[in-house]
């Protein structure tokens, strides 16, 4: 079976690694994999025209013609943040195993797709990630660690690097850390979303920065893109402050830079510096009184797949 697929970037990696185990495994699947980085070409929909099925993840970013590529090929199933695009009765399952993430989600969608029955691995959306162990509840984590030194640093960081395997600046920024301070870093997902059960930045911080009322940690260093109130509602995502939950803290709070759209050479050689990064990286962190917007890792991008990568 060949299927093309056309991803947020963000998901080819783990998508490529998922399909390329299947293949080992004895799997009949060929693929070819474009991100909704790069605009659509010729190449693309002479692979859609040759596929066995198309699968399609829209985002509010990306502009693909969906009704010119159903001239080429009427077999697509589309899946989106936004469930008005939706077109198959396999979109919303499929949703959810991109949602859910990780290497084993990405297999059985890819099964579902060639017609196996699958269930979705459902995954914790926030918690501590400590030495590679995850604790979803504070009290357990704090019986498990011995710590030593005088100040204790808090990192919030995106779930989504956590469960799709893009943990290297991640590990890195915590590594340093520990040099010289107690850690605690706190996965979470960027929206809270009662349907998913995902407290959303600013809940995870009030859970696990905080013991009986008080706060357990010196300094934030907060990695998250949306503003620590954002819910998600259906396809939208709505930003309220979260300037209370940083009164609440009351401490210094830093917003470090993750660039998703340069590699460390492009950032470097770029007179204009970050460009398409500002918004979500200095300008609405800026909202929330956030420090520091100094850049730490960038995007490496290698054929279509992406990953972040520690400066």
């Amino acid at each position: 079976m060949k299927i093309t697929f056309y991803m947020w970037g963000s998901y080819c990696s783990i998508l490529k690694k998922a399909l390329d185990e299947l293949k080992k495994e004895g799997y009949n699947v060929e693929y070819k994999i474009y991100s909704n980085r790069n605009p659509i070409d010729n190449s693309f929909l002479e692979d859609v025209k040759n596929s066995d099925l198309v699968f399609i993840y829209k985002t509010s970013s990306d502009d693909i013609d969906l009704e010119k590529i159903k001239i080429f090929n009427e077999n697509i199933i589309i899946v989106s943040q936004d469930p008005s695009f939706w077109n198959s009765e396999k979109s919303a399952k499929c949703y959810l195993f991109t949602t859910y993430g990780g290497i084993d989600n990405f297999k059985n969608m890819i099964l579902y797709l060639m017609g196996e029955d699958k269930e979705v691995i459902k995954k914790p959306f926030q918690g501590i990630y400590y030495k590679g162990k995850i604790y979803e509840e504070l009290d357990e984590f704090l019986d498990d660690v011995n710590f030593d030194k005088k100040y204790t640093v808090g990192v919030l960081f995106s779930r989504h690097y956590l469960v799709n395997d893009d943990m290297d600046a991640i590990n890195k920024l915590l590594d340093k850390l520990e040099e010289e301070f107690n850690v605690i870093p706190v996965f979470s997902y960027g929206a809270k979303c009662e349907e998913l059960n995902a407290l959303g930045g600013g809940e995870s911080i009030l859970k696990y920065f905080f013991k009986d009322d008080k706060p357990l940690i010196d300094a934030l260093i907060n990695l998250l893109s949306f503003p620590l109130g954002t819910v998600k509602d259906g396809g939208n995502l709505n930003k309220i402050s979260g300037v209370d939950i940083l009164k609440k803290l009351d401490i210094p709070v830093f917003h470090p830079i993750m660039s998703y759209y340069k590699s460390y050479e492009d950032w470097k050689n770029d007179s204009q510096g970050l460009s398409a990064d500002i918004g979500w990286t200095v300008a609405l962190p800026e909202f929330e009184g956030v420090i520091e917007p100094i850049i730490i890792g960038t995007t490496e991008n290698e054929n279509g797949c992406e990953k972040k990568i520690w400066n």
